[in-house]
């Protein structure tokens, strides 16, 4: 007769860390059997070689009931089970009791299991735990280096102050002497400005003095240049004796003579400081042609002009600043000048010859504003006109204007008159208004001047024998 306990297929043996010793076989179920007559042999088959020791480790209900199954399984090998298999109730308490212990064993194995995974999950704290702690000293070296480096850090930045402090008591040092530097500076400046004043002051006084001792040069050049003059006035006298550089011909003329034209580069040559250039015996060099020489020495001693235009005279003339003589030739050469132009009015100055073989005249000529124009001389009057084709003849403009003729002495001026351009309501000493589509113009007639167009052309008033030169000023009146 046997006695049948099914156990689970799972023991925990006690011990200081409670390992799960695995399964005894997989999915196995171990049977432990009592044999009649051998109550040693049945009593010790209850209980599985591992289960006395894996079960007093335990604690809480668990570690009860184990207790309680190790005492039942004791006490039942001490007992011989052989007189009490054979009593039924016997095998029902011991049925009974090995359901209770499968019972406790299946609880038994739950709770290792439970506990096998608490051990687990304190393993991998743990684990981490030693993970921490690896951290964490790792962390303790990176601080124990952070701190290493802190400090010496602090010493350098205890160096690096003391420095600090030496470069500023340097600094301060170098500040007291930049003070100091200053002021010797200033000083040194006042000094500078000083003496420069001085300086100023005997440049100042060498410069008057300087220019005080030109002028006394100049004026000791003049006086002795003076002197030399009046010398050589008194030797020469009042004659100028001269001779042409281009062909050696001599001769002399008052001095006086010359005195005519004060303003002429003859006059301020040769009767001024009396320094020109001389020949051997003293005679002053002339360059000029022996025929222009002849006009201009005419010219000066008589008042004469010559009756046909020369432009080579002309610009000798000029160049001697021949004032009257100039204005003579300039008379022989026929044309208008439009002069002082702007956009109020204009100067237009007409040299008319020949004016006794041709005694009717134009001259056309173009104005600032574009307007065609022309001067006209007859032997009734002087007298500007449009010409009967200019299409820009200004509508009802008023102009007032003012014509003079040159004479040799002066001028014969008519002051200024009135005119209205288009319709010419006030006509100034006109017989009778232009007739229409004529030219249409203004001027005077020579009964306004108290002479003839003949008188005007010839001597003595004429700038130049069988010339007239005309001027007409000419402004633009606001409406």
């Amino acid at each position: 007769m046997f006695l049948r306990v099914q156990c689970d297929n799972q023991f925990l043996t006690t011990g200081p860390k409670l390992k799960n010793l695995g399964p005894m076989a997989p999915h196995s179920k171990t049977w432990f059997g009592l044999r009649k007559g051998n109550p040693s042999k049945s009593t010790s088959a209850l209980v599985p070689p591992t289960a006395k020791s894996s079960t007093s480790g335990l604690s809480g209900p668990a570690g009860e009931e184990s207790a309680h199954v190790d005492r039942f399984l004791t006490t039942v090998s001490k007992v011989d089970a052989t007189p009490l298999v054979r009593d039924g109730r016997l095998h029902k308490q011991v049925e009974t009791r090995s359901d209770r212990v499968t019972k406790l064993w299946a609880e038994i194995g739950t709770l290792g299991r439970k506990l096998n995974d608490e051990m687990q999950e304190i393993e991998r704290s743990i684990e981490e735990l030693a993970r921490a702690r690896a951290q964490l000293g790792e962390v303790q070296s990176e601080a124990t280096s952070l701190r290493t480096e802190l400090a010496a850090a602090r010493r350098n930045g205890e160096r690096t102050e003391k420095e600090l402090a030496r470069a500023r008591a340097r600094l301060t040092e170098l500040k007291a002497e930049r003070g100091g530097l200053r002021a010797q500076v200033e000083t040194l400046e006042s000094k500078l400005a000083a003496e420069e004043k001085e300086k100023l002051e005997a440049a100042s006084k060498v410069a008057e003095l300087e220019s005080a001792l030109e002028i006394a040069r100049d004026a000791t050049a003049a006086l002795k240049g003076a002197a030399e003059a009046s010398a050589r006035r008194a030797r020469e006298g009042d004659r100028l004796h001269y001779v042409l550089a281009c062909n050696g011909q001599t001769g002399s003329i008052a001095r006086s003579i010359l005195a005519s034209e004060p303003e002429s580069l003859l006059y301020k040559t040769f009767c001024g400081e009396w320094d020109y250039a001389r020949d051997d015996s003293g005679r002053a060099i002339v360059t000029c042609h022996p025929d222009r020489w002849a006009a201009v020495l005419e010219h000066l001693t008589t008042g004469a002009v010559p009756k046909q235009r020369d432009s080579q005279l002309l610009e000798q003339a000029r160049f001697w600043n021949l004032q009257r003589l100039t204005s003579a030739l300039e008379a022989l050469t026929p044309g208008v000048v439009v002069s002082n132009a702007d956009s109020q009015g204009f100067t237009v100055r007409g040299t008319f010859v020949s004016v006794m073989n041709f005694s009717k005249q134009n001259l056309p000529f173009v104005t600032p504003q574009s307007h065609v124009m022309k001067l006209h001389i007859n032997e009734s009057g002087i007298w500007v006109y449009f010409q009967p084709d200019s299409d820009d003849i200004p509508a009802d403009a008023q102009l007032s204007y003012r014509c003079r003729v040159l004479v040799r002495d002066n001028s014969i001026v008519k002051d200024w008159s009135t005119a209205t351009c288009e319709k010419f309501k006030k006509y100034e000493s006109w017989e009778r208004p232009p007739a229409e589509g004529s030219e249409k113009g203004w001027g005077h007639t020579w009964r306004d001047w108290g002479h003839t167009l003949h008188q005007m052309a010839s001597e003595p008033l004429a700038l130049a024998h069988d010339s007239l030169v005309v001027e007409f000023e000419v402004r633009y009146l606001d409406e």
